[in-house]
């Protein structure tokens, strides 16, 4: 009798065992139910409201574009269901519960397209449609929450029901949709809409200082006493990297991708990046690595001089911090639609690395509400994949709608970069060097010539704020930061001294990005002569964010294993109380520089402190390598 009961509970269980999986099956497919019931029909449209940009308020009118004109690839964005909304941040966050069966359980592509995207059904409906518009599709996403596409002027105003105009805004000139898009009533329970219709670019996150000259063989750098640049060796010195390196800790095994706007290369015009990052590494030390350029669509080349400089920067520097991490850029055409976004869609929705950076922003209010949807949802599915996004938090202060470098003081009030205020990236602020009293302290007067190194031992650093109240050159360069006028308190953002305010606070991380001390990089062949280097000097959190995903490659290499949204383990670790001090640096009409926001720091993984724009640590307070992973 006591082995039946216990046959029959054993059965019992299994059966239980099978019932639940089934009803999680069925749940699963569920979600994936096809939504679009109705026959698509182009007369009966909804309207997308809000879907004109911010700036077309602002700017003056030049009439209609050519309906010939091409507009380069764009991003459609789909919408899954309220449930799978909530069911995707509730599974991140178990990934990333070190409690929870689900922790570390990172997502492919496609597996987050099965749980969290639209029915495969209603992504080939809504490819159809876009087709039966004469629009090409490139691509449906693996995550089903994104469709790429292409066409001219007369098809886009065709399938999205509005007109297409040239504006210009402060001597800036750009293309936009003049009225709100319409869709089918069909599509409108899994399509929200084209994720921007606009050309005015995400602007780079940086500022570009003076080219310094240095003799290779004495090391002798040429200029006024007491200047001073950041090299790879410097680097490692100020951030205490050099005990990993020692280690064997250098990025071997580990990939980081770059969102570029640039292939780094036009030969027409003697651009070759690449030449000038194997320069760099030569002439820094570095050992010979070259990056990976992945073109997606078709060529961007070097048409900006300074997304060229961005993308440089970005790739010079993760590979300087982690010199054996195999990096990736991605660069995507800003023909029409910005190349950051397409080149950081591919980037996670083709799972090409575990960390990746974006030097780039837009603030919340310039970005709308489609272009903010955007990102949260993509930097969720990178989460979901284990993937842990850089984004640089900017160069503007407070001010995060305002041009950090266009001579006019702060005039849209106070906002933040909404590709780094979602709850699902690390947002990288900017400190600068306090070092001023007395330089001799902190650096030698005479570089090495075997790797140009300077630095002497880490160097105190303070608020990033080099703007200026000057009437007749104001600027606003300073690192940013703030309060997301979109986004709640993540559960992760809690450590003594975090603003309880409820809502997602910028940044998390901060790292020298002033040009007081900038970071060196070869350009234009400016590294190649036998007898001088001439390194462009080069700041802002566009420096800060590649150098944060280089370490965080350091990180993973000691982990053996991604991390996905690092936040919740750097905020998890953090146990000394933050000093916060609220003021304001440049005026009400200047800056409004972040040492008045609310934000926080964090330790890098190599057992020193990263002061944020709003937090001081005493020296003293050090967190080791292996306490942060």
């Amino acid at each position: 009798m006591v082995t039946n009961n216990r046959a029959v509970r054993v059965v019992a269980i299994f059966c239980l065992i099978v019932l639940v999986g089934h009803l999680r099956t069925l749940q699963a497919q569920s979600n994936s139910l096809s939504r679009i019931t109705s026959q698509i029909s182009n007369e009966d449209r909804i309207t997308v409201r809000n879907s004109v940009p911010t700036l077309v308020k602002r700017s003056l009118d030049n009439g209609r574009v050519a309906a010939s004109q091409p507009l380069g690839r764009m991003l459609l964005l789909l919408a899954p269901t309220a449930q799978q909304e909530r069911d995707a941040a509730k599974f991140v966050a178990a990934q990333h519960d070190s409690s929870s069966p689900l922790f570390h359980k990172w997502l492919t592509p496609a597996k987050f397209g099965e749980r969290f995207g639209i029915a495969p059904d209603d992504a080939q409906k809504v490819q159809l449609w876009l087709q039966s518009q004469g629009l090409n599709v490139h691509e449906i996403s693996q995550s089903r929450r994104f469709i790429v596409f292409s066409g001219n002027v007369a098809q886009v105003e065709k399938a999205f029901s509005t007109q297409m105009h040239s504006y210009s805004l402060n001597n800036h000139s750009f293309i936009a949709n003049a009225t709100d898009i319409k869709i089918p009533a069909a599509l409108s329970s899994v399509v929200k809409g084209v994720v921007r219709l606009h050309s005015d670019p995400h602007a780079p996150a940086l500022k570009i200082g003076e080219k310094i000259k240095v003799e290779k063989k004495t090391g002798k750098i040429e200029g006024p006493y007491g200047l001073h640049f950041m090299g790879p060796a410097d680097f490692a010195t100020i951030y205490n990297v050099q005990p990993l390196y020692d280690a064997g800790i250098n990025g071997a095994g580990q990939t980081i991708a770059i969102v570029s706007r640039s292939s780094l290369m036009m030969p027409n015009y003697g651009v070759d990046g690449l030449q000038d990052i194997r320069d760099f590494r030569n002439v820094t030390g570095l050992p010979a690595n070259d990056p990976e350029i992945i073109v997606n669509g078709d060529d961007p080349q070097a048409l900006s001089y300074n997304d060229t400089i961005e993308a440089l920067l970005d790739v010079t520097w993760a590979g300087a911090v982690a010199p054996m991490a195999h990096i990736v850029v991605v660069a995507s055409q800003s023909n029409f639609n910005d190349g950051v976004d397409a080149s950081a869609a591919y980037i996670v929705d083709h799972n090409l690395a575990p960390i990746m950076s974006t030097s780039f922003g837009s603030c919340e209010q310039v970005l709308g509400p489609l272009q903010n949807a955007f990102y949260n949802a993509l930097w969720q599915q990178a989460a979901a994949q284990g993937i842990t996004a850089f984004v640089s938090s900017g160069d503007n202060g407070g001010a995060g709608c305002d041009d950090p470098g266009s001579g006019f003081f702060a005039e849209n009030g106070v906002a933040v970069n909404g590709i780094a205020s979602t709850p699902y990236n690390v947002a990288v602020g900017g400190t600068q060097f306090d070092d001023t009293s007395n330089p001799d302290a902190y650096w030698a007067v005479t570089s090495d010539p075997a790797n140009f190194k300077s630095a002497l031992s880490y160097i105190p650093e303070k608020v990033w704020n080099e703007s200026s109240n000057d009437p007749f050159f104001p600027s606003l360069w300073a690192g940013s930061g703030g309060v997301s006028t979109i986004y709640a308190k993540p559960d992760w953002q809690t450590a003594a001294g975090v603003p309880n305010d409820g809502k997602r606070d910028l940044p998390d991380i901060s790292m020298a990005s002033a040009i007081h001390t900038g970071y060196a990089l070869c350009f234009l062949g400016s590294c190649s002569s036998p007898d001088y280097v001439g390194f462009y000097t080069v700041g802002g959190t566009s420096a800060s964010s590649p150098s944060a995903a280089g370490i965080m490659a350091l990180v993973l290499q000691k982990m053996n294993g991604a991390s996905g949204l690092y936040c919740r383990v750097m905020f998890s670790r953090l146990s000394v109380p933050l000093a916060l001090t609220v003021k304001s640096v440049a005026g009400s009409r200047a800056a409004q520089s972040c040492e008045g926001c609310a934000a926080v720091w964090m330790t890098t993984a190599m057992a020193r402190p990263w002061r944020s724009n709003s937090a001081r640590m005493a020296p003293s307070s050090r967190m080791s390598a292996s306490t942060c992973v």
